[in-house]
């Protein structure tokens, strides 16, 4: 068993120490907020175990992707950012950021799905480090929430595939304490404030919003009625950055994006000045 801590732990639904709000708008793109967790879980993380990383290199991940970042990736870019401006006083050899590359992507909604749904979902994927994992590295596996750990335990897997016997921490901002509830409490903070097409020029045109994976299949799998609410919030930058990072997934390739695709791709053809390759 690894260690594992959270910054907040849900011990009942009911009863929330987190906006829900604000998680479900990091979960759609608010960098500013997964900045805010990552910072949060740094002085928590340090408080706890800040003696351990002494003359220690850390090497820190996000949740595993293929091409688009996760929302997690903010908060463990800014973790990596807080620990490496305290380098010296926290007495680190190094500071690294490396990632774990995943490659099969699924249109399922992981936040509605139960443990062995989940387990199911994620067992046939191929997680691999992308850097040589060098002996006595402190590694941090960061993500957002904690819910069934069939994640976690896909980690497990690759470190004992890997043979590696480094000191490991799980870190999360959030982590479900009871075996009571329901999964699917994190479909429901996924979606607290993104209920519909209405919710996302908000989210689209604040200026802390970047791409992740979760608001790209979200677009994608949206009534093509919807599209151009979205469309029209969008610059010429941002779609061509769509349109790069759905490629780079492959979700081209994927029949039930492909209408969407196929649309957006049109209308950014239509766009003047933006080459849609």
């Amino acid at each position: 068993m690894y260690p594992k801590l959270s910054v907040h732990q849900i011990k009942e639904e009911a009863a929330l120490t987190f906006s829900a709000s604000d998680y479900s708008l990091f979960k759609y793109g608010r960098a500013d907020i997964g900045s805010r967790y990552g910072a949060a879980l740094y002085a928590h993380f340090i408080a706890e175990q800040g003696a351990a990383l002494a003359k220690h290199s850390v090497v820190v991940f996000a949740s595993p992707y293929h091409h688009i970042v996760p929302a997690s990736a903010e908060i463990a870019h800014s973790l990596f950012r807080n620990l490496q401006a305290n380098e010296a006083r926290l007495g680190l050899k190094s500071v690294q950021y490396s990632k774990i590359t995943r490659q099969t992507t699924y249109i399922e909604d992981y936040g509605s799905l139960n443990f062995e749904a989940r387990l199911r979902l994620i067992k046939d994927d191929n997680y691999q480090f992308t850097d040589p994992i060098h002996p006595n590295d402190i590694l941090l596996f960061v993500d957002d929430i904690h819910v069934t750990g069939s994640h976690q335990l896909m980690i497990e897997e690759l470190i004992r595939r890997e043979q590696l016997t480094n000191p490991v921490f799980f870190l999360y901002y959030i982590a479900v304490d009871s075996a009571a509830i329901d999964p699917q409490i994190e479909n429901r903070l996924n979606f607290a404030a993104v209920q519909g097409v209405d919710d996302l020029p908000g989210i689209l045109r604040h200026p802390d919003f970047c791409f992740n994976t979760r608001i790209i299949k979200y677009i994608l799998r949206l009534p093509k009625s919807a599209l151009p609410t979205v469309l029209k919030h969008l610059t010429p930058q941002q779609l061509q950055e769509f349109l790069r990072l759905a490629d780079g997934n492959h979700y081209d390739m994927i029949a039930a994006y492909q209408p969407n695709y196929q649309f957006i791709k049109s209308h950014a053809a239509q766009v003047p000045g933006l080459i849609a390759n």
